[in-house]
């Protein structure tokens, strides 16, 4: 009986101290939303009736007209701000009152997360984030520029081999092994080809350390919020102990054999290694371009020499190297996807962008450089309007490290006291998609970042790297990196929705970050820009090279003129078009597949043709030596080149659309 009674009081008892404390909003003259018992507002999310970003929209759309109110993670009260003022004023203005993020892991826990920039506080978050800036300037991102842009290419490439006018691919997955591959060589030091080698350790463990629907990530995330005390007793990492260790050994390993053998590379670890050695230049100067509009700006502290560590130890640098890791595969692979959807689902932006990265191959001879890349003034644009409309960071947070108070601006207001340990919420993905700061939101509009109208922006709301001195240090890498590879993936590929491309995207929500419900299945269609080879009998002999839409209309046009069908010979035979192609296909002194295309069989004799069909033929030839040194003034033309046998045109109608259909599909190289 007693035991009973006893159970009931402490019940009661508990639910009148859970019950007061999501109140504490309340009590200080706050404005909250109403939160579930022990869950807070973050019961739709635990349910899985609602997603991270449909979650932090609905909160912020709560609180309309709102300056701020509060929100409950789970029985922990939070201060959700909506006014951009405000937002300059705690992260930037009032900034030491606010230095720090909300603690995730426990260094003594999990040293490899711990001791990260991203987790570090105080003086010890200074000392790193001053260490570390020099790595992270314009000059150090040129420094890695021709690193980063091989893997680019070793990405097309794969694709380029593949026997298919369009390879269907899941972009979550590809774009993830390209990031994983360029920070292994840009990070890490070696390289790696994960698109080849499936398997590979380096991807298979990055692809677990940032697998947001496994059951013990969402549950470690989960305890860090609720029992954040429980789990720094029991000593609970974020990270499994395998994937510590892979990283402890091959960083060790990688700064022996340097040491050793005096290997240097242009890579982050020869960046750290300056540091520890405290050798690092200062060498920003603003003489070159930044990487775009969305990069942040480093504040005093990153740029203060004096907090500098005087020694980085192997920890420290390993624990440094694999948080970019940790945010860099997961941050630019999940922006690459975004990017990718919106091109494939907007035609027109994407066509603009192609034509923006065809007049830079052509300005740069297809070699493309550090600065013809950040002066991609349309690229940088639709990766800004990606950023807006699709942020990595869903919202981001401080933490109050000296007593604060937020001073009343309207009637209703009243003055709010933060004290130490007091968390501020900033939603980052409401405030992106705020019809007052972006008309029509849901519209993928690159034009919001055009010279003139991103003047118009509202400052502090767009902020997809963060805002203030814990901004994101890598923003810079992050967007080269991106903006390469879809440099190199357009000037190859059109990318195209598929069967399997879910439009709309649905977010899934199993997920703690933002992804899609159904993935980001896609098409790369081969852009048709093989080399077209026309022998032209008659008169004069010559042929040359030149793009096959730019004349397609012409080509069509003369093979369907009278007279000309009967001097066509075509061919059936698969195995002998197979043979004439790999042999009449060969790489010109760039590097350029010269793949040639046979107009006919046997010479034409030109007196058995009409005369309309003579002058035709002569204008195609001038039309082609015109456009093509046009296009590519600084290639050799190849005269006297020979065709022997025409390659299997579908059908014998003379039309030049089958022809090229099959002729492209046999090897699948282009240009």
């Amino acid at each position: 009986m007693w035991i009973f009674i006893v159970t009931g009081v402490l019940m009661v008892f508990g639910y009148l101290i859970l019950n007061r404390r999501q109140n504490h909003w309340t009590r200080k003259g706050v404005p909250q939303l109403k939160p579930t018992f022990i869950f807070g507002n973050f019961w739709p999310l635990i349910v899985r009736k609602l997603s991270s970003p449909e979650l932090v929209q609905r909160m912020y759309n709560s609180g309309k007209d709102l300056r701020y109110f509060g929100i409950y993670q789970f029985l922990r009260p939070a201060l959700m701000l909506r006014d951009p003022e405000l937002i300059k004023q705690i992260t930037v203005k009032d900034f030491e009152h606010f230095l720090d993020h909300v603690g995730f892991i426990d260094p003594e826990a999990d040293p490899l997360f711990g001791k990260n920039l991203f987790a570090l506080r105080g003086m010890q978050w200074r000392e790193m984030r001053s260490t570390l800036s020099p790595s992270f300037t314009s000059n150090k991102m040129k420094y890695m520029f021709s690193l980063m842009s091989q893997n680019g290419e070793q990405f097309v490439n794969h694709f380029l081999q593949k026997n298919e006018d369009v390879i269907e691919v899941e972009m979550k997955d590809v774009t993830s092994r390209f990031a994983n591959d360029v920070i292994a060589s840009t990070v890490f030091g070696f390289e790696c080809d994960s698109l080849k080698e499936t398997h590979n350790e380096f991807y298979t463990l990055g692809k677990v350390a940032t697998d947001f629907t496994n059951l013990r990530t969402v549950l470690v995330f989960m305890g860090n919020i609720v029992l954040p005390k429980l789990l720094k007793f029991f000593k609970v990492g974020f990270f499994p102990k395998k994937m510590t260790s892979f990283f402890e050994r091959i960083i060790k390993e990688n700064i022996e054999s340097r040491e050793k053998h005096g290997v240097k590379r242009s890579d982050m670890i020869e960046l750290l290694l300056e540091a520890r050695k405290n050798k690092h230049n200062d060498d920003d100067h603003g003489d070159l371009p930044d990487t775009g509009f969305a990069t942040v700006e480093e504040s005093e502290i990153g740029k203060n020499q004096k907090l500098r560590k005087c020694e980085l130890t192997d920890e420290d640098i390993t624990a440094q190297a694999f948080v970019f890791f940790f945010a860099g595969f997961e941050t630019v692979s999940s922006l690459s996807c975004f990017i990718a959807y919106e091109l494939a689902v907007n035609q027109e932006i994407q066509e603009k962008l192609r034509n923006e990265v065809d007049a830079t191959n052509e300005k740069c001879s297809e070699q493309i450089t550090y600065e013809a890349l950040t002066t991609m003034k349309y690229m940088d644009m639709v990766v800004s309007e990606t950023l807006r409309k699709w942020p990595n960071a869903i919202a981001t947070d401080r933490i109050c490290t000296k007593s604060y108070t937020i001073e009343p601006k309207t009637p209703d207001e009243k003055p709010v006291h933060l004290n130490k340990g007091d968390m501020v919420f900033i939603p980052v993905y409401g405030i992106q998609r705020d019809p007052q700061y972006y008309p029509e939101p849901e519209r993928f509009d690159p034009e919001r970042f055009s010279d003139e109208n991103k003047k118009k922006i509202k400052p502090y709301t767009f902020f997809p790297f963060g805002s203030g001195p814990r901004n994101c240090i890598g923003s810079r890498f992050a967007l080269m990196e991106v903006k390469l590879l879809f440099y190199n993936i357009l000037s190859n590929f059109e990318i195209i929705a598929t069967e399997k491309t879910q439009i709309p995207i649905r977010f899934s929500k199993k997920a703690i970050n933002m992804a899609s419900e159904k993935g980001f299945w896609l098409g790369l269609q081969r852009r048709v820009k093989t080399a077209v080879g026309l022998q032209c009998q008659g008169p004069r002999e010559n042929s040359c090279l030149l793009s096959t839409n730019s004349l397609e209309h012409q080509m069509s046009k003369f093979w369907e003129l009278e007279g000309m069908d009967n001097n066509v010979n075509f061919t059936t035979d698969d195995e002998a078009c197979e043979i004439s192609f790999v042999t009449t296909t060969k790489r010109d002194p760039d590097g350029r597949f010269l793949v040639a295309l046979p107009v006919k069989t046997r010479p034409l004799d030109i007196g058995q043709s009409k005369r309309t069909a003579i002058n035709q033929f002569k204008s195609l030839e001038a039309t082609a030596v015109r456009e093509y040194t046009g296009l590519f003034p600084n290639h050799r033309l190849l005269d006297q080149h020979v065709f022997r046998r025409l390659l299997h045109p579908a059908k014998e109608d003379g039309s030049f659309q089958p022809m090229r259909k099959a002729v492209l599909g046999l090897h699948g190289l282009y240009a």
